[in-house]
């Protein structure tokens, strides 16, 4: 194994009880010389401020994809596969990528870019492969390549009606169910007030590190911080949440970016990922009724369209999007009234993701509230009520769906 990659992998062990010297001379590897490797390696792609002896665990979801990026250059492939790497980045680790593949075609070398942004797959390939349920539809070139006809062909149809949510007239918009006065939290969040409305779909944008992934861990509680305060407001009495278990006793929900890692079980079932929140729906007495939680989560696996076997089906078998709906039938099983949605669509294909649209239109419709975290600014224009911009922590704008909020107006918030 080359030294660069022990490097990498290194991290991992590092969790281990054993102790690290007993690796080192197991491996006849110098840690300086891997560490100073690892320096090179990540400093080639950009990613110089990730330093090699940090355990992998404690760095963000967007590090760990820049390593695995590394890793995969360190042998100066000929053939370098892309499996959506990008849904995981800011715009500056997509440029990363972007730079990458640009200089692997100048060296006469090729790229399998696979993505689920079509605005990406036109701006970066020269031509497209639509595959649907596993079966070759067709190659399309450069000259022919638009986000609707690529939609057109994986879905198999004409889209019909609208793509994104469309304008409408709300009952409720003075109506707050959750106000965030003043959080600051480190040199992540500084002074950040927010307020969300009944039946509202608020929109959070920015760069990846401008604090409004926090903001979502802070206002459901995973996060404490430095000052501030969160308040979810029912009948007019305010109810203070200091902790996860605060936020979902007040029907709060919160669907991370990270799904896999943050909101499910993968080695457990749909049923028993779905029931998790839902102990009070499914309970006979002092115990949980088995036919109940069945009936639950064929309920929602109903409902949601889940492509699955059956409810018995463990989660780490479903699609990127399957599972998504897992995540939020388990909240609307506990009868959720604010969602909050971090990246809600993020690795999932088109078809998946109108469907993701409209439950959140239809869900807004019947009174609940969504905090929407996104970084494609289509969606954020095309899904959000109102959008409040953040960067460096820090409020920087705010817009009204009938401004007519356009991408530039956001880029001139965010750069």
């Amino acid at each position: 194994m080359a030294a660069g990659k022990r490097t990498l992998i290194f991290a991992e062990y590092v969790q281990r009880k054993a102790p690290p010297g007993v690796f080192w001379q197991s491996c006849g590897a110098s840690r300086r010389r891997m560490n100073q490797k690892a320096r090179e390696i990540l400093a080639a792609i950009g990613a110089e401020t990730i330093l090699p002896e940090t355990v992998v665990d404690r760095l963000s979801f967007e590090e760990r994809k820049l390593i695995e990026v590394a890793r995969a250059l360190l042998d100066a492939p000929d053939l370098l596969i892309v499996d959506e790497t990008t849904t995981a980045l800011s715009m500056e680790g997509r440029n990363t990528i972007y730079q990458i593949i640009e200089k692997m075609k100048k060296e006469n070398k090729t790229v399998i870019f696979i993505s689920h942004d079509l605005e990406e797959v036109v701006r970066i390939c020269d031509s497209a492969s639509v595959l649907r349920d596993g079966k070759f539809i067709k190659t399309i070139h450069k000259e022919e390549m638009t986000p609707d006809y690529l939609r057109t062909l994986m879905i198999g149809r004409e889209l019909d009606g609208h793509y994104y949510m469309g304008d409408r007239k709300r009952q409720d918009e003075n109506d707050i169910v959750l106000k965030a006065s003043g959080i600051t939290w480190g040199n992540k969040l500084k002074e950040v007030s927010i307020e969300l409305r009944r039946g509202e779909i608020l929109g959070l944008g920015g760069l990846t590190e401008c604090g409004m992934h926090e903001l979502c861990k802070v206002i459901f509680g995973a996060i404490r911080p430095d000052s501030g305060s969160v308040e979810v407001i029912c009948d007019g009495s305010a109810k203070k949440i200091h902790s996860c278990s605060d936020a979902i006793n007040n029907k709060v929900a919160y669907l991370p970016k990270d799904r896999d890692a943050e909101s499910l079980f993968t080695a457990a079932s749909i049923q028993d990922n779905m029931t998790v929140t839902a102990s009070e729906q499914v309970k006979k007495g002092i115990y949980l009724s088995p036919k109940k939680e069945e009936a639950l989560a064929k309920e929602y696996v109903q409902s949601l369209s889940i492509k699955c076997s059956s409810e018995k089906q463990y989660v780490n078998e479903l699609s990127g999007g399957n599972k998504q709906k897992v995540v939020v039938g388990k909240w609307l099983a506990n009868h959720s009234e604010i969602l909050i949605m971090d990246c809600p669509t993020r690795g999932i294909d088109v078809g998946v993701k109108k469907a993701i649209y409209h439950l959140m239109e239809r869900l807004t419709l019947e009174g609940k509230s969504i905090i929407m975290v996104s970084e494609e600014m289509p969606e954020l224009i095309g899904m959000s009520d109102r959008i409040i911009v953040l960067k460096n922590g820090e409020v920087t704008g705010t817009f009204l769906r009938s401004q007519k909020v356009t991408e530039n107006d956001l880029v001139s918030c965010i750069i």
